[in-house]
């Protein structure tokens, strides 16, 4: 059969057993490999072997092993005219639809499908209010949500005018098209990469088998995690090692140097867009996958080359990594306050994590989640994870398909012809599980920088590499012609459901979750389908399994919905503009979760917004004697209250800082105009302006006022 490497014709030749080698001509074209033969022998007599013989025609593979270029930008290019048609209709699953019965009565117009999520509010109350800020404030660098701005260059991908941003191509949209269609953009295209590069790698190993690997990068896209914390930094991450694995397959087998350095450009670009996505527990993972399938490929017997020859066409890939880290390298330089700020904050700051904390997670049953994700629907996670989106996983297939690789790799140690894909990637997935659940190598995992990976989040590696196993095994059985033994397909398709039946034994006892996580064992037999489908050589239909499961688990995360919600169009808004406008000032918002949006999303300047560093003469003012430096130097989102028995500055959680306001203060009087409040406020150094009534709450505008002489002895 033809493989994706670079072996010589005679060395494929040699390779195949001599009973087999009619047989897998190809790698299969389907569920059925003697379909192959048939229409490979139909097509050697000069008969039209029908459509299955055209369709075998079409997916044979290039003399190197290779899929054809059509073969492997055909899905992707699918893919992208789904987006664009999405784009062009300014379809999106954002959950801002969220915000509208607080503002608005009757139903959302925008609204066409699916329940928007609540617990998704790193999306819409974040990220997303940003991005309209952003829109608002006509593109700006630092956005003023915050005293001396927030660097929207930095955590947040959201749109900004500035060289780096043409390293975020979510973000172009915002430059030349409308609010809703620029959005649509930059929420399709990460996944639409993601997709396209899972499929480009697979389909680069399967050569003859398009339609799985197609099923198979719908399955990856559909994975829990990924749909409960669909950010771009969450998905350029894993798009990015595909397209570097993809790269060294393709670099590996070409012997023209000029198309090798085709994959150097794409291999850098993406790189450096993966990568100012900032957020280490998602890159380091994902790299280890990357960088163990490459030296594996490198090392792969039956080449033909010499190992001087493989490292010398390995070249491109590198030098695309090394461009990246030049740009890289300028870019953090620019930004040297801003990270210095943020990595000398008490939360997170330089956060690292002892090897086995996974074992001291009191929630790590939240790891293997994956197939009882059905429980998550209602934002709750019953106390495994704070919420939803903690507890998500992966549907982790691969892990059991790992069985069979196991076994191909003894087979291949035993035939003299490792087979180094495989060793090298179960490899990686040892070492990360390892740093989960063995503790005392800290010093070791300090220097391969797994400590500033969470248990919890490397499980976007592991995720990841599942679908590499799942590749690597296929290719392995395609060379040999032959599926695995029935004792290992069934032997694997039993350990599956044997853990997950003591996986559900293990969450019995927690009664609500219990109940709510749908018919696992038809869930457990259909994963077990798919694991032994995947083990007896019938790649089509396991990736067939494994999507239609992913798709049940989480196609329903996030809804459809036209653009955002855009709160500049309610009427609080328009009243918070209306007043800026007779009086300019800086605003404060105290209160609910949707008074910092709408000072955000109108572009006044305010003292709510999520901060990246703080700003320390801001601070400063307002704590003068420095007593509350632990609870305000974070990485966090801050806004107002009115509480006298809480600290003039507190932390509802890690991640939130909230000030008390005392409008009669000198910080206060000095830099605070006006305050937005969702609850009425005696302070009296407030004076009414305007009040909106809204579905949610009663919206209260005040300008700050100097204190009566009465008022000026109060505390």
């Amino acid at each position: 059969m033809s493989d994706p490497s670079a072996e010589q014709p005679a060395e494929r030749a040699a390779e195949q057993p001599p009973t087999r080698s009619v047989r897998t001509g190809g790698a299969g074209s389907g569920p059925d490999d003697r379909f192959t033969v048939r229409s490979e022998r139909l097509a050697a007599s000069g008969h039209d072997a029908g459509a299955r013989g055209r369709w075998a025609r079409w997916t044979e593979p290039r003399p190197d092993g290779l899929p054809q270029v059509r073969v492997l930008l055909g899905f992707p290019a699918l893919v992208a005219v789904v987006m664009l048609g999405l784009v062009a209709f300014g379809v999106t699953g954002s959950s801002s639809g969220i915000m509208h019965s607080f503002f608005e009565t009757g139903p959302d117009p925008d609204h066409i499908a699916l329940t928007p999520q609540a617990i998704r509010s790193d999306e819409w109350n974040v990220q997303t209010v940003y991005t309209v800020s952003q829109v608002e404030e006509g593109l700006p660098v630092e956005n003023e949500a915050l005293p001396g701005g927030v660097d929207m260059t930095l955590n947040w991908e959201t749109p900004y005018a500035e060289w780096s941003a043409a390293f975020r191509p979510h973000n172009v949209g915002f430059f030349a098209l409308p609010l809703d269609n620029a959005f649509a953009l930059k929420w399709w295209l990460p996944g639409a990469a993601l997709v396209a590069a899972a499929y480009m790698f697979v389909v680069s190993l399967w050569p003859r088998r398009p339609v799985a690997a197609a099923l198979l990068a719908v399955a990856f896209y559909f994975s829990p995690f990924f749909q409960w914390w669909y950010l771009p930094q969450t998905l350029w991450p894993p798009a990015w090692a595909l397209l570097v694995m993809t790269a060294v397959v393709w670099t590996q087998a070409l012997p023209r140097g000029r198309a090798r350095w085709g994959w150097s450009a794409a291999v850098g670009y993406v790189t450096v867009t993966a990568a100012l996505g900032i957020y280490a527990p998602f890159l380091i993972p994902v790299a280890y996958v990357a960088l163990g399938l490459t030296v594996g490929w490198v090392l792969r017997p039956g080449t033909g080359l010499p190992l001087r020859e493989r490292l010398r066409r390995l070249v491109p890939v590198a030098v695309g990594g090394a461009a990246a880290a030049v740009v890289m390298v300028v870019f953090l330089a620019t930004r040297l306050d801003t990270i210095r700020g943020f990595l000398g904050t008490v939360y997170p700051g330089q956060r690292l994590v002892a090897a086995g904390s996974g074992l001291a997670d009191t929630d790590w049953e939240a790891t293997f989640l994956g197939l009882f994700s059905l429980a998550l629907r209602d934002g709750s996670s019953y106390g495994i994870r704070p919420n939803s989106s903690e507890a998500s996983t992966f549907v982790f297939v691969g892990a059991f398909v790992a069985l069979v690789g196991v076994w191909a790799v003894v087979r291949s140690v035993r035939r003299g012809r490792t087979d180094w894909p495989l060793v090298a990637s179960l490899a990686v997935g040892l070492l990360l599980v390892a740093h989960m659940y063995v503790p005392g190598w800290d010093a070791v995992a300090h220097l391969l920088l797994l400590d500033r990976v969470q248990a919890n989040r490397m499980v976007i590696g592991l995720g990841l590499l599942g679908i590499v196993l799942i590749g690597l095994v296929g290719r392995s059985l395609d060379r040999e012609g032959a599926p695995a033994p029935w004792w290992l397909a069934v032997g694997a398709a039993l350990a599956s459901v044997g853990f997950h039946v003591a996986f559900f034994e293990r969450i019995d006892g927690n009664a609500v979750l219990a109940a709510k996580v749908g018919p696992w064992p038809v869930l457990t037999a259909v994963f077990a389908l798919a694991v032994l489908l995947f083990a007896r050589r019938r790649p089509a239909a396991g990736a067939a399994a494994f999507a239609a499961l992913s798709i049940v688990l989480a196609g329903w995360v996030n809804p459809f919905y036209r653009g955002v919600y855009d709160i500049r169009e309610t009427e609080v808004a328009q009243a918070v503009m209306a007043l800026e406008a007779e009086q300019p000032g800086t605003w404060a918002g105290v209160g609910g979760s949707y008074v910092g949006p709408i000072l955000t999303e109108t572009g006044v300047g305010g003292f709510n917004g999520f901060q990246s560093a703080p700003d320390v003469e801001t601070w400063e003012a307002i704590d003068p004697e420095g007593r509350y430096e632990f609870e305000w130097n974070r990485f966090a989102n801050v806004g107002w209250v009115v509480d006298p028995a809480a600290p003039r500055v507190f932390n509802p959680a890690g991640d939130q800082v909230r000030v008390n306001l005392d409008s009669c203060d000198p910080y206060e009087q000095e830099a605070v105009q006006h305050v937005l409040s969702d609850v009425e406020l005696t302070q009296p150094c407030l004076e009414l302006v305007d009040e909106v009534t809204a579905p949610g709450a009663v919206y209260r505008l005040y300008s700050v006022v100097p204190p009566s002489d009465e008022a000026a002895g109060q505390p």
